[in-house]
């Protein structure tokens, strides 16, 4: 404690003897960083305990001293703060500092577990991060082995200690993931994931590892949606709640097989129209059943016309095009329109034919993302109706008499 004039001064932070002593009204913390590492933490009522300080951060303990001697006029409790932190920092070597500090928490225990397993620790800490972080926080997953014998070891049978697979593969791929997203919540959730071979295979893909790609991987909904490309990119531009959210409105409105939405654009496409349904208040159903088509579809080498029957072919035409077409559902299921999935070589396109007084008409043809097709697309559909008018359907009206409404 620090007296001034007969009075104790809190708070109280002071350094010596490799021991940082941090003190304020109630509490008093004993930290020692790097000779003989060990915490114990002082409490009116409790006693002594031994504890793992979470403020110990060599980064935010750097801004502190910069934040004190910035200003002009500091007190003399921030003043004895900022030199404490100072000494602290000083004792701890160079090299462990700056390997540390790339990671988002858990410092004291990298600082204890380099102060005890020495030059091999400091090479985990450099070329695997994930095993540093295990080891450094092995009292978390039960393990008591000291660190000087988990760092003597081969590297994949230490992560089979920790449950993840214990192959050279998974080794390596783990190997990969960045120190700056590793947490020891995301490492829990992982060593369950990786014994899923396609969770390992499609992280030996990421360029980096967070814990909303690897709710991604966990999911085999969602990651039977996403391409690999589109696995990728999500990876890095959804959050955690974004995911799970994905999930929900896929399992609402999944269709099989899977649409692969092939890019993080269509993916907020999905999602930007699903919030347009709930706006609608919209109910979709993937098993109902649209009207029944008048006419039926074709099906040559060179084009296909397809006649969607149910919403979820309606729906999976909408995403895997992203068009439209699924807002006009209620009137598909009245009979008062009807759409067909256009196939041809090179091409995609959705058409919609709607019955009008006059007769069935074209409503609209559109390719992906509501791309005008071409004019030969516009004449095979112009054949296409002549020769269902001859064989098929009164109700149709002639190519000639029909309004064909070009986009």
């Amino acid at each position: 404690m620090t007296v001034r004039n007969g009075l104790l001064v809190w708070p109280h932070a002071k350094f010596s003897d490799g021991r940082l002593v941090v003190a304020d009204g109630t509490w008093l913390e004993v930290i020692r960083p790097w000779t003989q590492p060990g915490a114990r933490r002082w409490e009116h009522g409790k006693g002594w305990r031994p504890f793992v300080p979470t403020w110990f951060h060599l980064g935010t303990m750097q801004r502190e001293i910069d934040r004190i001697h910035a200003l002009p006029f500091p007190s003399m409790a921030k003043q004895e703060r900022a030199d404490a932190f100072a000494r602290t920092l000083a004792i701890i070597p160079d090299v462990v500092r700056a390997l540390v500090a790339r990671f988002p928490s858990n410092h004291l225990r990298f600082v204890w577990a380099a102060a005890r397993g020495g030059a091999y620790f400091l090479q985990l800490l450099e070329d695997h991060p994930v095993l540093a972080l295990l080891i450094a926080e092995r009292r978390r997953f039960g393990i008591r082995t000291p660190v000087r014998d988990l760092v003597e070891r081969k590297r994949h049978h230490v992560l089979g200690l920790f449950g993840f697979p214990s192959t050279p593969r998974c080794a390596r791929v783990l190997q990969r993931l960045p120190p700056s997203a590793l947490t020891v919540r995301l490492l829990r959730a992982l060593s369950s994931a990786c014994h899923q071979e396609s969770v390992i295979d499609a992280l030996a893909d990421l360029p980096r590892i967070t814990r909303p790609g690897l709710a991604l991987l966990m999911d085999p909904l969602v990651r039977a949606w996403l391409t690999p490309d589109c696995l990728i990119d999500a990876a890095s531009a959804l959050t955690l709640p974004d995911v799970q959210d994905l999930h929900e409105r896929l399992t609402h409105f999944a269709t099989e097989p899977p649409i692969p939405l092939r890019s993080v654009a269509a993916l907020h496409w999905f999602l930007a129209y699903t919030d347009d349904c709930a706006a609608r208040r919209i109910t979709l159903s993937t098993t109902t059943l649209l009207a029944p088509p008048l006419v039926p579809g074709i099906e040559t080498p060179e084009l296909r016309i397809m006649p969607l029957r149910t919403t979820g072919e309606l729906l999976r035409e909408t995403l895997l095009l992203q068009h439209c077409a699924i807002t006009h559902e209620q009137e598909a299921r009245l009979g008062k329109r009807f759409f067909y999935a256009i196939h041809a070589p090179g091409l995609r396109a959705t058409l919609s034919i709607k019955r009008t007084k006059k007769g069935l008409v074209i409503s609209d043809l559109r390719g992906r993302n509501n791309k005008r097709v071409p004019n030969h697309i516009w004449k095979a559909m112009r054949e296409w109706m002549a020769t269902t008018t001859d064989d098929r359907s009164s109700d149709w009206t002639s190519p000639r008499r029909s309004r064909i409404v070009v986009p």
